[in-house]
């Protein structure tokens, strides 16, 4: 596999030489006030899994292998200092060796050749309202990532469907800060769609892909504060309407009220901790299991997800972290819908194959992550600046025994609380300003929440060019 990645790698450094880029600084227009930047990156990532969609290696297509050439340019409008306009541009095209045979979109081996898109397109202006406020509205086709980087739970992927190809929002999100009291308050409301090409033309064709299962509109207030330096408190309200598109998407409108905080009570110690309440009402077509019937229920659930770490401060900068999770399922003895639905959060936040695995468990949805259980310990140690060693141990867990959008119900044994053990390695690297590199391997050993027993494996290496 390595030696795969790195002639594809070769390649594109031939076509696109890391000596004639460099990151673009802004550059002066005519206009003194007026300045612009630009840059972009490619990535080339080989994937490879095994039974992690499937759930059996007795399944064809339960072996998949296939490289992901992402390209992305973009550029930075600045007509005056309060006043920005940004452009993002984005194209994924996959080249398959190992393939499901049962998918349309992909039957066989060789080059898949998907659209380009604009994954960015908004305008900025920020401004000074008094007494320490100030305000920034951001409206159009953006990135929207609530939370501490790397741990955004409910709200960092409007794009689910593609995967890491884009996770843009078309919103418009306006914030008012206020530096003084450490206050910060955010109103956004989103508009995303199930089609590539309804907001935005895209260049190729959408025909047998999708960016979410359904039409989805939201509104969101999130407010922090950090009442002591080494401590900071969030609470936010947000609200989901989904109108269903294809026969795995939902009708649903979802309430969430939630609380988050974090803090470092000393040098070598830090934590955060979030949990949100769900209420509303959800239309499941595919529901097999449920006294309810087909229609609309209501929603009851909840969810939590926190961390402890332990940070050594030494040469090799070794950490140590518990990380706990909490998904409501749903209860198939009951008539209100108990599974908590992770909203905007459908990305690989802590695994980049059991996303995969709950297609055949939440009605053909990647990463519809609910009815969980997560715990476990990881460690952290660079031994250089540039370069980071990760290794993780999960065991994972289920509240409700029967999964009830399951498409496959053969595939879980309907009888069992414990999804399995889970062990991971990532390695990042920084090799020059320009290329980094990045190595993620897991296995997860399937416990008696599922039909079979099988390992699931799944391993990522990626070389990212910028420029």
């Amino acid at each position: 596999m390595f030696t795969r990645i790195l002639s594809l790698y070769i390649a594109i450094g031939l076509a696109l030489p890391l000596s004639g880029y460099s990151q673009s600084a802004p550059k002066a227009t005519s206009d003194a006030a007026s300045q612009w930047s630009w840059g972009g990156d490619i990535r080339a990532r080989n994937e490879y899994m095994n039974n992690s969609l499937t759930l059996s290696d007795d399944v064809l297509g339960h072996e998949q292998d296939y490289y992901r050439i992402r390209a992305r340019l973009w550029a930075l409008w600045e007509p005056c200092a309060p006043l920005s306009i940004n452009v993002h541009i984005a194209a994924e095209p996959r080249v398959w060796m190992e393939s499901p045979t049962f998918s349309k979109q992909h039957p066989g081996q060789g080059t898949e050749w998907r659209y380009a898109i604009i994954d960015g397109l908004s305008v900025r202006w920020k401004q000074d309202i008094g007494d320490s406020w100030s305000m920034v509205s951001n409206i159009g086709r953006q990135d929207i990532l609530l939370g501490d980087p790397g741990k955004w739970w409910l709200v960092a992927d409007g794009s689910p469907s593609d995967g890491s190809f884009t996770s843009f929002f078309d919103a418009a999100r306006v914030t008012f800060e206020n530096k003084a009291s450490k206050t910060k308050i955010e109103l956004i409301a989103l508009r995303t769609r199930a089609m590539p090409d309804s907001n935005l033309s895209i260049l190729g064709s959408a025909n047998t892909y999708s960016m979410a299962e359904q039409n989805e509109n939201g509104l969101i207030l999130y407010a922090t504060v950090e009442p002591l330096a080494n401590l900071s408190c969030s609470g936010y309200f947000i609200y989901k309407h989904d109108d269903k598109v294809l026969s795995s998407g939902d009708n649903a409108d979802i309430y969430t009220l939630g609380a988050r905080i974090a803090g470092t009570p000393s040098e070598h110690w830090s934590y955060d901790a979030e949990a949100a309440l769900q209420w509303g009402e959800k239309e499941d077509a595919s529901l097999k299991w449920s006294s309810a019937g087909v229609g609309l229920r209501d929603i009851r659930a909840w969810g939590a997800n926190a961390s402890l770490n332990y940070l050594f401060k030494d040469s090799l900068k070794n950490k140590l972290s518990l990380s706990f999770e909490y998904l409501s399922g749903d209860d198939p003895n009951t008539k209100e819908d108990e599974m908590f639905d992770i909203l905007w959060g459908r990305y690989p936040r802590w695994s980049d194959s059991y996303v995969f695995s709950y297609v055949k468990e939440t009605g053909g949805r990647i990463s519809q992550m609910n009815n969980l259980v997560r715990i476990g310990p990881s460690w952290s140690v660079s031994p250089t600046a540039t370069l980071n060693i990760t290794t993780t141990y999960a065991i994972l867990l289920a509240p409700e025994s029967t999964p009830t959008r399951a498409t496959s119900p053969a595939l879980f044994s309907n009888d069992g609380h414990n999804r399995g053990q889970l062990w991971q390695l990532v390695v990042s690297k920084q090799f020059t300003k320009h290329l980094s590199g990045r190595l993620c391997a897991e296995l997860l050993s399937q416990g008696n929440f599922y039909a079979n027993k099988d390992m699931q494996s799944f391993v990522r290496l990626e070389l990212t060019t910028r420029f």
